[in-house]
């Protein structure tokens, strides 16, 4: 008795396990689904890359550290080079890319510190 108990709420969690996984399937433009899944950040409203405009602290301009956010794509600044910054981000070329980027028509820069997340 014990056992098959045991067995059916295994089952039912792997069954939820699943169901929550299957809401966070990456969608077809990704950029803000993994800017959420490297930065561990849970709500799915976080696919839409302009929802990072409000995410953390404003960090008033372009640095390393900082997201930055176009009205329809999200990066994260990792460097500085001479003829721009160095932005890592998920969708760019329809892979994971980091390479050196203008940040012209940015709508955000953002510090994305945990404690003012929107999570």
């Amino acid at each position: 008795m014990l056992r098959r108990r045991a067995a059916a709420i295994a089952c039912a969690l792997a069954l939820s396990i699943s169901a929550a996984n299957a809401k966070d399937i990456r969608p077809r433009a990704w950029c803000g689904w993994w800017m959420r899944h490297h930065l561990g950040v849970s709500d799915l409203r976080g696919n839409l890359a302009r929802w990072w405009a409000h995410f953390g602290s404003n960090a008033h301009g372009p640095a390393v550290g900082a997201l930055v956010v176009w009205p329809h794509h999200v990066g994260i600044i990792t460097g500085k080079k001479d003829n721009g910054w160095i932005i890592k981000s998920g969708n760019d070329g329809h892979r994971v890319r980091e390479r050196v980027r203008s940040v012209r028509g940015a709508i955000a820069f953002r510090w994305p510190d945990r404690w003012a997340s929107n999570d």
